[in-house]
């Protein structure tokens, strides 16, 4: 990557280790502190640094399949949870990269590409984007209906990606933040999501010491399990 900022800084696991503890942070004030805006606010951070470390995934990874599968196939299952328990059609955060990482593999199958209409498929999943966020919701008139982060939430780690540059990589951060924040239900709240470029900008570019991959797959599933559990015992 060029133009890092630190030689020694965060590792991409210990941004996601961060990530995460702000995710919880995020869904127990969801499920269980509703009245206790801080949990929002600690939990903006969260989704920033999985999108940028989406991208880079997608730019590192060889086993592409393998990792859109991970990511698809944990998110489908959390969105089947969702619909057996609370009746709610809700596409969680992991569907929404899902969509990222497609159009990101659909860019690079078609850069590679001598055909120009390799690029109809990059086109074809945005488009295939909008209709879930934009145009399904309005056809069925389903309050129940939702994609986490919306079209703005699917293209944040595809502007990563798009650039190479680490300083354009914070820039194209916070532009797809602002985009994501106009457009939040969360209002201002959302606007705290700028927080992780605090942690963003000590990445230094290395994977970390030790495969924690499948740690940060099984956790999204289990921790929402849990606290759900939680929310109804108290």
């Amino acid at each position: 990557m060029e133009g890092l900022i630190v030689k020694r800084g965060l590792s991409g696991n210990a941004l996601k280790i961060i990530a995460l503890f702000s995710m919880t942070l995020d869904h127990i004030g969801v499920m269980i502190f509703p009245k206790y805006v801080i949990f929002r606010i600690l939990g903006r951070v969260a989704m920033p640094v999985f999108a940028f470390m989406i991208a880079e995934g997608c730019t590192y990874t060889r086993r592409k399949a393998v990792y859109f599968g991970s990511v698809f196939g944990i998110g489908l299952i959390c969105v089947i949870g969702y619909l057996v328990s609370l009746g709610t059609l809700y596409l969680n955060i992991l569907i929404t990269y899902s969509f990222s990482i497609a159009i990101i593999y659909g860019l690079q199958y078609a850069l590679r590409s001598e055909n120009k209409a390799a690029f109809l498929i990059p086109t074809a999943i945005t488009l295939l984007s909008v209709f879930l966020n934009y145009i399904l919701p309005y056809l069925t008139g389903k309050d129940e209906w939702s994609v986490d982060y919306g079209f703005f939430g699917t293209l944040l780690p595809v502007m990563i990606y798009l650039v190479k540059d680490f300083r354009l990589k914070l820039v194209s951060v916070a532009l797809g933040l602002t985009l994501i924040a106009i457009n939040s239900p969360l209002g201002i709240v959302q606007w705290w999501s700028f927080a992780s470029l605090l942690f963003l900008i000590f990445y230094d570019g290395t994977r970390g010491k030790f495969r924690l991959k499948y740690l940060f797959y099984i956790y999204y599933p289990l921790h929402i399990v849990a606290i759900y559990g939680v929310s109804l015992l108290l």
